[in-house]
């Protein structure tokens, strides 16, 4: 193999390994941004539970007023609802 080649190979690899790390920053970078949705969208789900709950258990407002405050659905609030009688 003449220097020529040799410097093509070593360029061909370097290449590769450039390509390796940009598809592991990417996969990082997706994976992180999907953590961080699905960790916000988790928050937000148990937020809502508490205030159902709060809601339920502090006040006499219908299932269907609690729904319109905490902008769920109505058979969110009577999923809780049936939750907290129960136990």
């Amino acid at each position: 193999m003449d220097i020529f080649e040799q410097v093509a190979e070593w360029q061909k690899q370097d290449l590769r390994e450039e390509g390796r790390n940009l598809g592991i920053q990417e996969g990082l970078r997706e994976g992180l941004q999907e953590g961080l949705q699905k960790g916000l969208q988790e928050g937000l789900l148990k937020g809502q539970e508490q205030s159902v709950r709060n809601l339920l258990s502090n006040t006499g407002f219908s299932v269907e007023k609690i729904a319109s405050l905490v902008e769920v659905s109505i058979d969110f609030v009577e999923k809780i609802k049936a939750d907290l009688a129960a136990k």
